[in-house]
């Protein structure tokens, strides 16, 4: 996430609106997945927090990225 997080700040102009917009949505996405997590204690809270599609997307971003960046 940070390697990700760092070439948007510093080279955002390489990756396109189209990863950009992408990955700000991830890290959106993150963020309330975090906030739901936080506030219940549930069991049911993180069986439907589906973090494994959250962390499958965040690789394949650092994927993406990585790949624009050679």
């Amino acid at each position: 996430m940070m390697f990700i997080t760092r070439a948007m700040d510093t080279q955002a102009d390489r990756l396109g609106p189209e990863l950009t917009a992408e990955w700000r949505q991830l890290l959106i996405d993150r963020i309330n997945m975090a906030r739901v997590l936080n506030t219940s204690y549930r069991p049911s809270a993180h069986d439907s927090s589906n973090w494994q599609n959250a962390s499958a997307r965040a690789y394949r971003t650092a994927a993406q990225v990585a790949w624009r960046l050679k």
